[in-house]
């Protein structure tokens, strides 16, 4: 089994659950383009507005395709992957985050989706299923790699044996310039080189 782990496009910075930004319109468009020239047999989708927006431009192209929206690959907090705390989050938090998430890992590693499961969730639970893949403390991986906005990850599962094929793809966004936050094209498979690097070295 082939698992893609999809961040959601840039987003609006404000409220618990905001939409995509223009930017983030555009990101989706090109990651969605780029997905479609691939033979995904399942979808798993956070049900929050972010990444549903960013995988219904996906689904717009790829209209017949098996999906599930789950609350369970939603955003975790992000003391869970070496982050600082956050004020005023509540004292359950970081072990409700952690239940769910474990959760959905058994549940993906233990059934047979097909060849290619595709993943739109949020950057620290692609930390932490990093982790996880890698038998990795997330504590420790979290802070050395950055998951960028509609970046691809792709992870080779194959009975219990797990090859990290790159991370931080984002080659479908070359037309994006540097101004928005990227590397300058021609650099960008550099950059997710780079990354998987460091996990080699955790």
């Amino acid at each position: 089994m082939k698992i893609l782990l999809i961040r959601h496009a840039d987003c609006l910075q404000e409220g618990f659950d905001p939409e995509i930004s223009q930017l983030g319109t555009i990101q989706a468009k090109l990651l969605a383009k780029r997905l479609s020239k691939i033979p995904i047999s399942m979808v798993y989708v956070s049900d929050l507005k972010r990444t549903v927006q960013t995988f219904e431009e996906y689904h717009q192209i790829v209209k017949k395709i098996s999906f599930e929206k789950t609350k369970d690959i939603r955003e975790i907090y992000r003391v869970l992957v070496g982050g600082a705390p956050k004020e005023g989050t509540s004292k359950n938090r970081e072990k409700e985050d952690k239940e769910r998430i474990e959760k959905f890992f058994k549940k993906l590693i233990s059934k047979d989706h097909g060849q290619i499961v595709a993943i739109f969730t949020h950057g620290n639970v692609i930390k932490y299923m990093l982790s996880k893949f890698l038998d990795s403390d997330p504590l420790r991986l979290g802070p050395r790699v950055s998951i960028l906005s509609a970046g691809i990850t792709l992870v080779d599962f194959n009975n219990g044996k797990v090859d990290v094929k790159f991370v931080n793809n984002i080659e479908h966004l070359t037309d994006l310039d540097s101004s928005n936050n990227y590397m300058v094209t021609g650099k960008k498979e550099t950059y997710a080189s780079w990354q998987l690097e460091i996990l080699n070295s955790l």
